[in-house]
């Protein structure tokens, strides 16, 4: 696989798992540079899920 574009599925979230400081340092810098279709959700212990705005509730 060379790329996420090859995967014939629907994503429903992506999570990313840094340190709890880097976590909350890669929140900010996505909620203020990033204007998209997704949003980020701190899930906790350095764990942030990327979804697409919406789905959250």
């Amino acid at each position: 696989m060379n790329g996420l574009e090859e995967l014939d599925d629907d994503f429903i979230k992506i999570t990313m798992l840094l340190s709890p400081e880097e976590a909350n340092r890669v929140s900010e810098a996505f909620n203020h540079d990033f204007d998209g279709n997704l949003v980020d959700v701190p899930s906790g212990f350095g764990a942030i899920d990327f979804i697409q705005k919406g789905v959250h509730t």
